[in-house]
């Protein structure tokens, strides 16, 4: 009789050792990316997750995923950006030059690599997921490098540091899974 009662309530046991992490707040989230080998800024932290409203009830699972989205919208908008600053700002042919290669090269990789992370996090892959989200943090700053290479001003230097930002936010949040 002894056995099967610590048996059952063994299950009941780990469930209350999850708890923490699975109704983890935004507060909370923050305050461990802030304290985290990431570098998260808690008031990024904390105004990026509220600015999607499942941010508070969701499963670290799916807030790995809204922090991901997060990137992948980032990066969506600086195309959109980009190719507008292309047709109608008022730029040096070279810097037009470094505009669509930024466009072409930068971001739409980063766009490839985060759509990816997002599928791998779908299917439980973390790993993958955090390597993915890794080579768009690694590649936060290219744009700026192509820029800084011609001697040009960079006008999306913005974008970039949010990038970097939302990145290392999405690779705390996808780390936290893997245990």
């Amino acid at each position: 009789m002894f056995a099967s009662s610590t048996l059952s309530t063994l299950p009941l046991f780990f469930l209350l050792l999850l708890l923490p992490i699975t109704n983890a707040t935004i507060d909370e989230t923050c305050k461990a990316a802030s304290a985290s080998h990431y570098l998260v800024d808690y008031d990024i932290c904390t105004t990026s997750l509220q600015a999607n409203p499942n941010s508070e009830t969701a499963n670290p699972k799916d807030l790995a995923l809204i922090g991901a989205q997060l990137c992948l919208n980032n990066a969506t908008s600086t195309v959109t950006k980009t190719n507008d600053m292309i047709k109608n700002g008022n730029f040096s042919l070279r810097a037009k030059e470094i505009l669509k290669k930024c466009a072409n090269e930068v971001f739409n990789d980063e766009i490839y690599w985060l759509s990816d992370a997002i599928d791998w996090l779908k299917k439980g892959s973390y790993t993958d997921a955090l390597d993915d989200i890794g080579e768009v943090r690694a590649m936060a700053y290219d744009c700026d490098d192509l820029f800084d290479e011609k001697g040009e001003y960079d006008p999306l230097k913005e974008e970039q540091v949010d990038m970097d930002d939302l990145s290392n936010l999405a690779l705390f949040l996808v780390d936290r899974l893997r245990g």
